[in-house]
Formats: C-alpha cells, structure tokens, sequence
C-alpha cells in the first residue's frame, strides 16, 4: 500500500485516461487545492460547480512518528464543471487528511496505488458524464 501522497501519478493516470474517458470533444484539466470545503456556494453552484467525493484504500504514514495505516475510508474531493461555450472542463481535487491515531500528530496526506487512482477517476468520469452530458454509463 503506497503512503506518499504523489499528485504526478494523479496527474499521468489522468492524463492517460482522459481522453478516452470524456470522449465529448471537451479539454479538461485536473489541478490540486489543498484549501476547500466540500460545500458549495450558490455563487459557485450557478457558476456550474458540482462535487464528487471518492473513497478509496489509501495508506496513509505519519511524519511525527512514522506509524504506517491503511483505511479504506481515504477520501478524495472533487470539484468540477464544464464551460460549454468554452469547450473545457476544470476538475479540481484535494484528498483529506486523516490525523494518526498513535500520536495524534499531524494531520497526513494519503498514497494510492496506481489501481486506486484509476479506479477514482473512472467513477468521477462515469460521474462527469452523466452530470455534464447526460449519458449513463
């Protein structure tokens, strides 16, 4: 089980995975805000903001005393919308910390394995297209 929180394999899988995915003709771009709650303002609700929460398995270890977990409750937020007229998507995503239990330190980031990863972005494009451009898959 991974427990280093690596946004580039986000990044890559999404990459790989994109654009057979959102096949839509559609661009879209995943960033990382580590800053953001998972409610919504109406400002941003009008504006075509959705949110998709995932949990996966994820590892997690700790940097005060190094104690190593796994949960199958690592939750990572997604926010997301598609501008239409501009032909683009943005996916924005922050995973959530979890505090280690042991020493009840700081708050850690979780690692994924590659199958985890893939696994969440296929659910939040199954998400997306259905949202965005109303096919079921």
């Amino acid at each position: 089980m991974a427990t280093d929180w690596t946004p580039a394999l986000w990044s890559d899988t999404f990459a790989e995975l994109e654009e057979d995915e959102l096949e839509h003709g559609d661009s879209w771009t995943l960033n990382f805000r580590f800053s953001w709650t998972e409610t919504l303002t109406v400002a941003e609700r009008k504006k075509g903001w959705k949110i998709y929460c995932h949990r996966a398995q994820g590892g997690f270890r700790c940097s005060k005393c190094f104690q190593c977990w796994a949960s199958d409750e690592a939750e990572v937020l997604f926010r997301y919308r598609l501008q239409s007229l501009a032909c683009r998507g943005t996916i924005i995503m922050k995973p959530n910390c979890q505090t280690c239990s042991h020493c009840r330190g700081d708050s850690n980031w979780p690692g994924f394995s590659l199958e985890e990863v893939q696994k969440a972005l296929h659910h939040l494009f199954n998400v997306i297209k259905n949202n965005c451009y109303g096919s079921v898959q």
